[in-house]
């Protein structure tokens, strides 16, 4: 789709005293508050995940001391995508532009464009938590059922999805503080945000901030708001009430890799007259563990 001249004849008149395009406040990159960064220098990165030693057991006097091994789990593979857009104009086009309102924007549009993705792709790995996003062990990254070694089942999700509500994270809560791993041996990891849609979080600063228990009539002291959560939204989340309940990024394992990033591109054909102007970058998001997020679809 080629920008020529008869596409943009009022950019060609004098007499316009403005031109705008899009010229909108760009927000703050959201999914690296979130997100563990990495870099890359392959072509895919390998994530592969074992379990320790079970529980010591018991031995009699004089009997062989029982014996265990590890297992391995698992293996997750972030594979780099490639992303790019572009747009092509006529020689004529720039040379009539006559507020320089063609090729400019445009290019400062790519970067929105390259930036805009970067958020979808990130966030689709928490937008898929319940169905389509899988750690190390092969089923939801938010699940009711994680397998575990010899029979072991862990949860990151209520029995039945719940909406947000104090008892909710406290039930959250509680899955945090008994996380174990894949041979039941306990571990220490809390949350660090409750993260909501943009709907979801006007509730969310009600439960945390106050220094009573909210919603309710009685004088009786807020425990949530002693936890350490801090309430945060974000635009790219597609359920307006599900909620998540995340672990500080250096104890999760929620990842995204640049393996290049946005390289601005241009050319220029000849023949017709053509110039193309493009940006294009590579990465991949995912997630190796299902430890460290916890949260519910909503009832």
């Amino acid at each position: 789709m080629v920008i020529v001249r008869g596409a943009f004849d009022e950019y060609l008149a004098p007499g316009a005293r403005g031109v705008f395009v899009d010229e909108y406040k760009e927000l703050p990159a959201e999914y690296p508050g979130i997100f563990n960064v990495e870099t890359s220098s392959r072509a895919y990165e390998d994530d592969l995940v074992a379990t320790g030693l079970g529980i010591a057991t018991s031995k009699p006097e004089g009997e062989e001391i029982p014996m265990d091994r590890p297992h391995f789990r698992g293996r997750v593979r972030y594979i780099h995508g490639g992303y790019g857009l572009g747009y092509e104009v006529t020689r004529e086009a720039m040379e009539d532009d006559l507020y320089n309102a063609i090729v400019r924007p445009s290019s400062v549009n790519l970067a929105r464009s390259m930036r805009e993705a970067e958020e979808v792709s990130a966030w689709s790995i928490i937008n898929g938590a319940f169905s389509s996003t899988q750690a190390y062990d092969g089923v939801p990254l938010i699940s009711t059922a994680h397998p575990g070694v010899h029979g072991v089942t862990l949860a990151n999700r209520p029995a039945v999805d719940v909406d947000l509500s104090y008892t909710a994270i406290q039930g959250g809560l509680e899955r945090f503080f008994n996380l174990k791993t894949d041979r039941g041996m306990r571990i220490s990891m809390a949350p660090g945000i409750l993260l909501t849609s943009v709907q979801g979080w006007w509730l969310a600063r009600e439960l945390l901030g106050g220094e009573f228990k909210p919603l309710t009539d009685e004088n009786t002291i807020n425990v949530l708001r002693d936890q350490g959560l801090t309430p945060q939204f974000s635009r790219y989340l597609t359920d307006p009430d599900a909620w998540f309940l995340i672990a500080p990024k250096n104890m999760h394992k929620l990842k995204f890799y640049w393996r290049r990033r946005p390289t601005f591109e241009n050319g220029y054909e000849g023949r017709t007259g053509i110039s193309w102007f493009g940006v294009t970058a590579r990465w991949s998001a995912g997630a190796t563990d299902w430890r460290g997020i916890d949260g519910s679809a909503g009832a």
